[in-house]
């Protein structure tokens, strides 16, 4: 059977490194929401392709929807790549508060020290 030790832990430091995930978590949300103009600007190219589709000739025609397919593709592989990040980030933030509360001073009995159970 492992042997279990008590270890004291001042709480002042893990409440700022939960902080910091909270500032972390919350600069990568800003920081992925930047990329919204740049998917209007996607949006915007892709609409000009298939405009352009319509009155293009045969040829140009098979290269304007090989390229819109691509880019399509890319725009699809990206926003899903984006919002699996994104949920992490928002996931971060909410783990780090909740830990906050719990770290909260005043909780436990001992204000400076909080137990940790170390295998």
């Amino acid at each position: 059977m492992p042997k279990v030790l008590v270890k004291e832990v001042p709480i002042t430091p893990l409440l700022y490194a939960e902080m910091d995930q909270i500032t972390l978590g919350t600069e990568i949300r800003n920081t992925l929401s930047a990329y919204d103009e740049m998917e209007r600007w996607e949006e915007r190219l892709k609409e000009f392709i298939a405009d352009k589709i319509l009155i293009a000739d045969k040829y140009w025609k098979y290269v304007l929807q090989r390229i819109l397919d691509i880019v399509e593709k890319i725009d699809g592989v990206q926003d899903a790549q984006i919002d699996r990040v994104l949920a992490n980030a928002h996931k971060v933030i909410y783990i780090s508060r909740i830990e906050n509360q719990i770290l909260e001073p005043g909780v436990k009995e001992n204000r400076d020290q909080m137990q940790l159970w170390v295998a």
